[in-house]
C-alpha cells in the first residue's frame, strides 16, 4: 500500500476461505489492511508474484483506488483502548470493552506467539494458528 507520502506498506494474502478470498485452495486470494486511520483517497499497488502450474514466475499489477471514511464517533473505535477497532474484536470473537487477558492486544488465544495487536496487523485471525 502505498500513502500520499509514498510509505509502502505489505499486506500478506491468504488462499484460506478466511480473509474475504472465498473458499481455501480456491485460486483466490484475499487479506486485509486495517492500519488506514486518517479519511481521504488511498491508491493501490498490487503485486503478486509467483510461480505458475508450469513452473514458469510470473508477476501481475493492478492499480486500484478507495476512500476511507471514519467512524461516526471515534469512541466507537476502540471504547477499551486497547489499540484494536471493536469491530475486529467483534469479527474474531473477542470483547470489544475488555483491554486484559485474551480480549487486549497483548492477548494471544490461539497461541501462536503472535497476539492479537500482531494478528490486527498481519490481517489474520487471532483464534486459529
Amino acid at each position: 500500500m502505498v500513502s500520499a507520502t509514498a510509505l509502502t506498506d505489505t499486506i500478506p494474502l491468504f488462499d484460506d476461505g478466511a480473509h474475504g478470498d472465498g473458499t481455501a485452495g480456491d485460486g483466490t486470494y484475499g487479506g486485509v489492511f486495517t492500519r488506514v486511520k486518517q479519511p481521504g483517497s488511498y491508491d493501490l499497488r498490487v503485486v503478486a508474484d509467483g510461480i505458475d502450474n508450469d513452473d514458469r514466475p510470473f508477476t501481475r499489477i493492478a492499480h486500484l483506488s478507495y476512500f476511507a471514511v471514519p467512524e461516526a464517533t471515534p469512541a466507537l473505535w476502540d471504547p477499551d483502548g486497547d489499540g484494536l477497532p471493536s469491530r475486529w474484536e467483534v469479527r474474531f470473537g473477542l470483547n470489544p470493552n475488555d483491554p486484559n487477558g485474551i480480549h487486549g492486544a497483548g492477548g494471544d488465544p490461539d497461541q501462536d506467539l503472535l497476539n492479537n495487536g500482531a494478528e490486527f496487523d498481519a490481517g489474520t485471525d487471532p483464534r486459529v494458528r
